[in-house]
């Protein structure tokens, strides 16, 4: 394999086409990367690398998806900080701000840090920083609050078992709603923006517990549920995620377990309806004989991805980050690599200590988001003064680059019961830094894996794509449509080659879906009237397109998706 060593950072890309994975390395020869995260702008479709460095700063990149992720030098700044920090994850606003949490090395003081745009540019950061020790955030996502009718953004952190609202405008005055179970903590959330709950799942008691919270500025809890671990497991490490599903208040809970018969740990994934209380499915991915993490997890309309991290002593020995893929609509259907790039052992082994799994989770990879470009997830971290992200679209095709872990699947039917806990709940004032001073940082990227030919092949999908969606190129220009198409008076849609529609005479905004063959709804958004839209589906096949608009108008079509 081909391969060019620089100095500083790494992007893994597994392609539209051929179902590969490539490594891209960042590097700068005076700048040593620690944490990192990829942040896409769902509306833009703009990318952006957010990294931190050994000298204390923090670095905000704008990369260019028609170059192979390139770092675009006339928009890459830093911020100094003045703490070493790590980055746990990241997300971007509704209003298109950047927030990233994680922590302080070393004494693990956690830290909330909200990078302010305009125009796609770095205006300013917000930065927050816990005082007391060890409070690492682990998770976040935008949600809202409600005073009566109206509702005022916010975001939703988990740190140090809490969970802790903020209000977006990060106010040294505004209080910061927590809550947490008592005897418990929690370890994931997510914000369910059509039932507006704050969903979130940790453990309590050796068990796992789901609890959803009222939009209100109390943050009342609504109900709490225990899921018992079924008999003859244990939680490995107790570490978890919460993932919303396309169906209606149905989230994913993953979960790690041990077999207490020390036969090997597991990923145990639950279906399952937090409003109802309805448990739809429950496996167990049965790993090796080591120890297992779960790090982050996410999803993009076909399946559900875990990242974490694996130690084993067979064959050989090995400490590896893995990701997991889980068909949503078949549970049948999952892959999981081990990540080939570094094998850490003998940093970890079985017996490693849970302190110390925080410096472990941080090496390599960490953290995952969605990317809505082509419909992939994007694996980041950092080691070794370089910063990687792996980018999959599909690992039952990613043949070249890591490891195949074989797994076993076994279904598993825990009990379910509803809990009358109390809360330990609390008003927490921060302290909230603001920095302007910023300077103009210059590295390149490399890449990695596969070889230049096949990455080219998968980078002209890519260029293909961004033209039509960002451009919003003219219908009759480029496509030369029937022009007596949309010309009546009913809603109508106009279905053309390689997966691609618009819709005519639709009353308002529409919301679409593209459903399969079997019912399975595979992706969703939402149009207007003589938009271009692009189907984003895995696989080659026929479909149907639903759209409804404002006044309820419903029209269906076929279509065809030959793109692949």
């Amino acid at each position: 394999m081909r391969k060019f060593i620089l100095l500083a950072m790494c992007v893994l890309v597994s392609g539209l086409a051929l179902g590969q994975i490539a490594h891209f390395e960042y590097s700068s020869n005076n700048v040593d990367f620690i944490s990192s995260t990829v942040i896409t702008n769902g509306n833009t479709y703009q990318q952006y690398l957010i990294a931190t460095t050994r000298t204390n700063e923090l670095v905000v990149s704008e990369l260019d998806p028609n170059n192979f992720y390139a770092p675009i030098s006339t928009n890459s700044k830093y911020f100094y900080i003045g703490n070493t920090i790590c980055i746990n994850g990241g997300f971007m606003d509704e209003d298109e701000n950047i927030v990233v949490y994680g922590f302080v090395y070393p004494n693990k003081n956690g830290f909330i840090i909200k990078v302010e745009m305009n125009n796609g540019g770095v205006s300013s950061i917000k930065y927050i920083n816990n005082s007391n020790f060890y409070t690492s955030v682990v998770d976040g996502c935008c949600s809202k609050r409600y005073l009566g009718t109206v509702a005022t953004n916010t975001y939703d952190f988990i740190f140090s078992g809490n969970l802790m609202r903020i209000d977006y405008d990060f106010s040294n005055n505004n209080y910061k709603v927590t809550k947490k179970p008592r005897y418990g903590e929690y370890l994931s959330v997510c914000w369910d923006d059509i039932n507006e709950r704050h969903v979130v799942c940790g453990k309590r008691n050796g068990e796992f517990i789901v609890t959803h919270f009222g939009k209100i500025a109390g943050m009342t809890p609504v109900v709490t549920r225990e899921l018992s671990l079924p008999a003859g497991y244990t939680f490995s490490e107790g570490t978890n995620r919460i993932i919303l599903s396309d169906i209606d208040s149905t989230v994913f809970l993953c979960h790690d377990l041990r077999y207490l018969n020390n036969t090997g740990d597991g990923l145990w994934i639950s279906k399952y309806n937090y409003l109802s209380g309805q448990l739809y499915s429950s496996d167990i991915y049965k790993f090796g004989d080591g120890k297992l993490w779960i790090l982050d997890a996410e999803k993009n309309s076909d399946f559900l991805y875990v990242l974490g991290f694996d130690s084993d002593n067979s064959p050989v020995p090995f400490s590896r980050k893995y990701i997991a893929q889980i068909n949503m609509y078949d549970n049948t259907d999952y892959a999981v690599r081990l990540m080939s790039d570094y094998n850490l052992y003998p940093m970890s082994n079985p017996n490693t200590p849970f302190l110390y799994f925080d410096t472990v989770s941080l090496l390599y990879l960490n953290n995952l988001n969605f990317n809505p470009i082509s419909s992939s997830v994007i694996a980041s971290g950092a080691i070794s003064d370089k910063s990687y992200a792996v980018e999959v679209y599909n690992l039952n095709y990613d043949y070249d680059c890591d490891i195949d872990r074989s797994l076993s699947l076994y279904s598993v039917s825990p009990n379910i019961q509803s809990l009358t806990i109390p809360y330990n709940g609390d008003l927490w004032n921060v302290n909230v830094v603001e920095l302007y001073n910023n300077d103009v940082i210059s590295y390149a990227n490399d890449v990695l894996c596969p070889n230049y030919d096949e990455l080219r092949n998968i980078q002209e999908n890519l260029i293909w794509k961004n033209n039509f969606v960002n451009k919003e190129k003219s219908l009759k220009q480029n496509f030369g449509f029937d022009q007596k198409l949309g010309e009546g008076n009913m809603p109508e849609i106009s279905v053309l080659e390689d997966g691609q529609f618009v819709c005519h005479n639709f009353d308002g905004n529409c919301d679409f879906q593209i459903i399969d063959l079997s019912g399975h709804i595979m992706s969703e958004g939402s149009t207007s009237n003589e938009k271009y839209n692009i189907v984003s589906v895995k696989a080659n096949g026929l479909y149907i397109v639903r759209v409804v608009d404002t006044n309820g108008n419903i029209v269906t079509s076929k279509i065809a998706v030959m793109n692949k």
